[in-house]
């Protein structure tokens, strides 16, 4: 049950549902089983100290891009500056970090380190996840999730000069050398 109910509640089925802004703490028992306690941070839009790790089902898990905020809330990894998102293309307001290739697959060792979601699998995303499995499938990621969608993201494959990236506004794939800027999401299989 969650400590604070006017931040989320709980569905009798296990569904935790959103009320309003704030953080609060979460256990579930069942048959006299008590789960381990989970922070539960309810953020306004993913700019702030938030990330999305969105489930494409079947417990396959990505994440949005971080914020600096977020990044620099959990100690920080190696950047290579910032977007602002205005909201054309992204969350209003938010300052999201950019990476070369190199410090992109470094976020995904991060977010390992931080056993991010209880998880220590991270790494980043092939092409064909971020194409197919996020954009062919959900459309515009920055309408269907409101994740930062200024910039290319990163693909773990190399191609044509470097590494494939992807827009995931629009679905293109194109490349760039290891030193470019792009935004990174990392995937955890269950």
């Amino acid at each position: 049950a969650p400590v604070d109910t006017g931040t989320v509640t709980v569905s009798s089925s296990g569904f935790l549902s959103a009320v309003e802004t704030g953080r609060t703490t979460l256990t579930a028992t069942k048959d006299g089983i008590t789960s381990n306690t989970v922070d539960v941070n309810v953020c306004s839009n993913w700019g702030g100290t938030c990330i999305d790790i969105y489930d494409r089902g079947r417990g396959k898990l990505f994440t949005n891009s971080p914020s600096a905020a977020y990044l620099d809330s959990i100690g920080g990894s190696a950047t290579n500056g910032t977007h602002t998102e205005n909201g054309s293309f992204g969350p209003i307001f938010g300052n999201f970090y950019l990476f070369d290739w190199n410090n992109a697959n470094a976020l995904c060792t991060t977010y390992n380190t931080q056993s991010l979601g209880g998880r220590t699998n991270w790494r980043l995303a092939t092409r064909d996840e971020l194409k197919t499995e996020l954009y062919d499938a959900s459309g515009l990621m920055f309408i269907a999730y409101d994740w930062p969608s200024n910039y290319y993201y990163w693909s773990a494959i190399p191609g044509g000069d470097g590494y494939y990236v992807v827009d995931i506004n629009n679905g293109h794939v194109g490349s760039y050398g290891p030193s470019g800027r792009a935004y990174a999401s990392c995937v955890s299989n269950p």
